[in-house]
């Protein structure tokens, strides 16, 4: 069986999630903060008992990779690379970002509609990016100050869909511009992860294990935290 565990930290949100190829199993996600570090192995090690499947029959792991808080993304691709390691699986990263246009997709029937990923990146900033309907970039990831008239290209002729964490705060220069529509509501979530996942392992695009890191954007400032997360994790 093609069972594959998904893993969901980049934000407040702590998130697991088993599929069997491309289909939902069972899920398991908390909407608190600060709680990486004590329940995700917790919630993990529960969703895996209930579905009565054990890490060893895994095919695969997906992880969130980012960009998104660094704390939350190391905490949870250390995590999925120490399963892969331990059961000689392999890993699939998913762009944070991209994995929104899934939940859209999961929750709403799309037409020709552009989608903008929003996610609060703290310091009066934000992480963007756009895709069409099928996933595919029309603007890369990036993190900054969302200007206004940023993104005007990409509801001129279509809508563009506005979703993540970063929309209440972000999108006010464009909530009476046309063809835009505002959607909170779309989170990170593990299930998002599911369809780009099974995409990336019928493809075989794995990650490189050595030396997969968390998507950061912001590489600077991974340095600056990388004693508080060693000291989470209790590594060297």
């Amino acid at each position: 069986m093609n069972w594959i565990l998904h893993i969901e930290t980049a934000t407040d949100i702590c998130s697991v999630a088993l599929s069997e190829k491309n289909q939902l199993i069972d899920y398991v996600t908390l909407y608190e903060k600060n709680i990486h570090s004590a329940k995700l192995t917790t919630i993990m090690d529960e969703l895996m008992k209930r579905s009565s499947i054990s890490y060893s029959n895994l095919a695969a792991v997906s992880v969130s990779k980012g960009p998104g808080s660094f704390t939350g993304l190391r905490i949870g691709v250390s995590l999925a690379k120490g399963i892969c390691y331990g059961i000689q699986k392999p890993l699939m990263g998913i762009n944070t970002l991209q994995s929104l246009v899934s939940a859209l997709k999961r929750n709403t029937e799309l037409a020709d509609e552009n989608i903008c990923s929003l996610l609060d990146a703290r310091n009066n900033e934000v992480y963007y990016a756009v895709y069409d309907k099928n996933n595919k970039v029309l603007l890369a990831p990036q993190v900054g100050l969302l200007e206004p008239g940023k993104l005007k290209a990409f509801h001129q002729s279509n809508t563009l869909i506005f979703v993540g964490d970063g929309v209440d705060k972000w999108t006010a220069d464009y909530n009476n511009q046309v063809n835009v529509k505002m959607l909170s509501n779309i989170l990170p979530d593990a299930r998002n992860l599911i369809s780009l996942s099974w995409e990336k392992y019928q493809n075989k695009d794995f990650e490189l294990l050595e030396s997969f890191e968390p998507y950061y954007l912001r590489d600077f400032k991974a340095k600056k935290g990388s004693l508080k997360i060693k000291k989470i994790l209790k590594t060297d």
